[in-house]
């Protein structure tokens, strides 16, 4: 049985698209982290410089005199975790090394804004002078625009006592939503001699994911038709797991709100569906889909714990399907439903 009662007010093609996914079960999305997300930050894939030669470290672009550099040679600290570090290279006035990492697969966390990054380095240079080095992270957008950026370092001849040593340096920053890349830099800058001796080692991010900051909404909805002799509503409330994510979505994973009777005449004859909500549903800004189980029926096979929806979009629009999408009331004549922030 389907009541053909179409709105004149928009287009509902959006909009059924979303209260239809509701009668089947939603994709569970999950964020993706895991270790340090940097290649090679410790300088032991390949070999290290022992002299005046430059070896780029793999998985670095890298500028100036960029280089792997061997514990214990000349001017290097004399030993570390690894055989390798990283240096600032001879002569050069300025080196750096860039690396892009991909964390589009943390898409969700990042954009329910519950990413944090965390930098970390072994940063230092070469006794009394003030060459040193220093890391960034730029968060980047899938358009390559810099969101926003953090930084550790550098350390100074002062923090090292006039020292050839490294100390380590970390900070933790939040994740701007819509990023898609973290580019780190490592930045070794010569202040004197001949060899810049901005040194780093171990250089590692790494995300991590809080739970998301859960929302609560109030709601109510009501229907009526005269013609039909329709009338149907409820009120109540829901959580949402987080804000909406860059797909303008977030699940519904609480609904408090009583049962509810839809009642109407159809050829004849009295029909009436009694509806549970489930505690699940979709939620987007001005939007919300709420699942909902049948209670009781005298509506031909349409059975106890079949599935239905209702759907409110501000500022009044309703549409209630039950019977597994076989019976759908489309924005009666009269309708009217809210959606507000607790």
């Amino acid at each position: 049985m389907q009541l053909p009662l179409f709105s004149q007010k928009r287009s509902w093609q959006a909009f059924l698209g979303i209260a239809g996914a509701l009668l089947v079960a939603s994709a569970a999305g999950a964020s993706s982290t895991g270790g340090n997300l940097v290649r090679n930050g410790n300088a032991e894939e390949g070999a290290g410089a022992t002299d005046n030669e430059v070896i780029a470290p793999p998985g670095w672009v890298t500028t100036g005199a960029f280089t792997a550099l061997k514990y214990g040679v000349s001017g290097a600290p004399t030993a570390g975790q690894g055989a390798n570090l990283l240096a600032g290279g001879p002569g050069a006035l300025v080196s750096t090394a860039t690396q892009t990492v991909d964390v589009s697969a943390s898409a969700r966390a990042i954009d329910a804004g519950t990413a944090r990054a965390t930098l970390s380095a072994l940063l230092g240079g070469w006794e009394s002078q003030g060459d040193d080095a220093t890391v960034e992270a730029f968060f980047v957008d899938s358009s390559d625009v810099v969101l926003g950026r953090f930084a550790i370092g550098p350390v100074s001849a002062a923090d090292r006592g006039n020292r050839t040593t490294l100390l380590a340096r970390s900070k933790t920053q939040s994740v701007p939503p819509e990023t898609r890349r973290i580019r780190v830099l490592i930045t070794a800058e010569r202040s004197s001699g001949n060899y810049n001796d901005g040194y780093a080692d171990d250089v590692a991010l790494t995300l991590t994911a809080g739970a998301p900051t859960r929302a609560h909404y109030r709601f109510g909805f009501r229907i009526f038709d005269r013609e039909l002799g329709l009338s149907a509503g409820s009120s109540g409330s829901f959580t949402t797991e987080g804000q909406p994510d860059a797909g303008g979505e977030t699940k519904v994973v609480s609904v408090a709100a009583k049962p509810f009777t839809v009642a109407w005449r159809y050829r004849g004859r009295a029909y009436h569906v009694k509806l549970r909500f489930t505690g699940k549903g979709l939620y987007s800004t001005g939007f919300v889909g709420l699942a909902l189980s049948i209670r009781s029926s005298n509506v031909p096979n349409c059975k106890k714990g079949s599935a239905g929806s209702v759907s409110l979009l501000r500022p009044g629009d309703v549409i209630l399907r039950m019977c597994r999408g076989k019976t759908e009331f489309l924005a009666p004549a009269r309708a009217s439903s809210w959606i507000k922030l607790s």
